[in-house]
């Protein structure tokens, strides 16, 4: 990836980012004042600008509301982000005149059509809103990770069986001992390098099935800085809120 920084009158500082996985121009607003704008890795850095002043208007608008209406982290309520590898999406809801629940994702909303009498804070509403968009995490994750994994073992020249998608709540991944790599889908909410280094973790567990001197050392081969990683992926959960 290649980023830089420019400064928008009204907006502040705001992030390009050059990446050759994405395909289209991206905002992001984030609830901590954060903008970025994602872009393919041939467009022009004044070819995203002008994107970003096209849509300034809906930026201090997004902005505004976020500063109004802070977010709950404790469960998903209108106007939280979801956030996975390929989008952020931003919580919304709607009412309708009939008993029907309806859940869509227009571009990058999620959006809860509820009935009149229904709010998205009651525990049963919340635990559907967890399960779509776990099932939206699983998605991406299958699209992803056994690709990805297939990719890395062929660079560094490990073997494995078969690839498999989970929803643990406790660990990032492991390696069975017939050589099947498991991996949480959680992993797709994770920044890349973070995403590589548990495959690695785990791919590495094909030929080395314990933590031990011989493990840590090959791992600081593979990542140099492998001790600071493993630190900052515990600043993350594989659940999608930490209380």
């Amino acid at each position: 990836m290649r980023e830089k920084w420019i400064s928008i009158e009204g907006i502040g500082e705001v992030k390009l980012v050059k990446n050759k996985r994405s395909k289209q121009l991206r905002i992001t607003v984030k609830p901590s004042g954060e903008v970025r704008v994602s872009m393919p890795w041939y467009t022009t850095y004044e070819s995203g600008i002008s994107f970003l002043l096209n849509r300034k208007e809906w930026i201090l608008d997004t902005l505004a509301h976020y500063q109004d209406n802070p977010p709950r982290q404790n469960s998903f309520q209108p106007g939280v982000l979801f956030q996975t590898r390929n989008r952020t999406y931003e919580l919304a809801v709607s009412k309708r005149t009939d008993d029907r629940l309806i859940i869509s994702f227009p571009g990058n909303r999620c959006i809860l059509e509820l009935p009149e009498n229904r709010s998205p804070e009651k525990p049963a509403l919340q635990q559907t809103i967890v399960r779509v968009l776990t099932e939206q995490l699983r998605k991406e994750a299958r699209q992803y990770l056994p690709k990805r994994t297939k990719e890395l073992a062929e660079q560094l020249n490990f073997r494995y069986k078969q690839v498999f998608i989970k929803n643990n709540k406790s660990n990032w991944g492991s390696c069975s001992s017939l050589g099947n790599i498991n991996l949480n889908l959680h992993l797709m909410r994770l920044p890349d390098p973070f995403i590589d280094f548990v495959i690695v973790h785990e791919l590495l567990h094909t030929v080395i099935p314990n933590h031990g001197p011989e493990f840590k050392a090959a791992m600081q081969r593979f990542f140099p800085k492998a001790k600071v990683m493993e630190k900052g992926l515990k600043k993350y959960h594989p659940r999608f809120f930490n209380n």
